[in-house]
């Protein structure tokens, strides 16, 4: 194997990882320092996803391989997570069937885990829908720049999917839903799709140096010219 595939497949690895562990540790809602957010003059806490912390650093690694290996690798890791984030949910769902004597461990369980069973399905569908646009994005813009300017397709390609993403992922998982009504209501939906687009795109960002840093070494290290692709390189 050789080694720029050694390496696509150690990002295709933490992608999938990183993906994994925000669907199962999404649930929680935090309130960052106490901040609070008024909307039509109407003062809520400002509540965040702990999704939050994990799932931006997804949209680097997409960009970091349309990057160097093209769209058509950076497509298939995103289908890889689809595919991966599929067992997570088959086998939430079976576990949470199984009998067991503790009626309240059960109740406990399907408080925690019906939640993540519902996250993960919106999760899955957002995260399709943002990362294939985050890819589609990335790379025509690439086009249109002639491979010039990392840091328009990084950001741009970004903002706007996780865009797409936040508001398609909070809107299935909080509308109707019993486990997280008390905390947030239907009405108070945009506030939370609100909040974490604000903290997701400081973090995308931030991210652009990272990404350049990236992109410097790998293409020194795998030996790349000009803005060319790991693939043309390959027999």
């Amino acid at each position: 194997m050789q080694k720029g595939d050694r390496i696509y497949f150690v990002i295709a690895g933490l992608f999938i990882s990183v993906l994994l562990i925000t669907n199962v540790v999404g649930t929680k809602l935090f309130q960052p320092f106490g901040l609070t957010i008024d909307l039509a003059g109407n003062e809520q806490a400002l509540l965040l996803t702990s999704g939050i912390i994990a799932y931006p650093i997804t949209f680097f690694m997409t960009d970091l391989v349309s990057e160097i290996y093209g769209k058509k690798r950076a497509d298939f890791m995103v289908i890889l997570g689809f595919c991966f984030s599929l067992i997570l949910m088959g086998f939430i769902n079976l576990v949470s069937i199984l009998p067991t004597p503790n009626a309240e461990f059960q109740e406990a369980y399907k408080t925690v885990f019906s939640s993540t069973f519902r996250l993960i399905f919106g999760s899955m569908l957002a995260y399709t829908i943002a990362q294939l646009n985050d890819n589609y994005l990335f790379h025509y813009i690439r086009r249109l720049t002639k491979g010039k300017h990392l840091w328009l397709r990084n950001t741009a390609s970004t903002a706007t999917s996780q865009l797409l993403d936040t508001a398609t992922v909070n809107t299935i998982f909080f509308y109707n839903n019993p486990a997280t009504a008390a905390f947030v209501p239907n009405e108070d939906i945009i506030i939370v799709i609100i909040a974490n687009y604000i903290f997701k795109f400081l973090i995308a960002m931030t991210d652009t140096p990272f990404v350049y840093i990236a992109v410097f070494y790998l293409r020194k290290y795998l030996g790349l010219k000009g803005y060319e692709h790991y693939e043309s390189q390959r027999a």
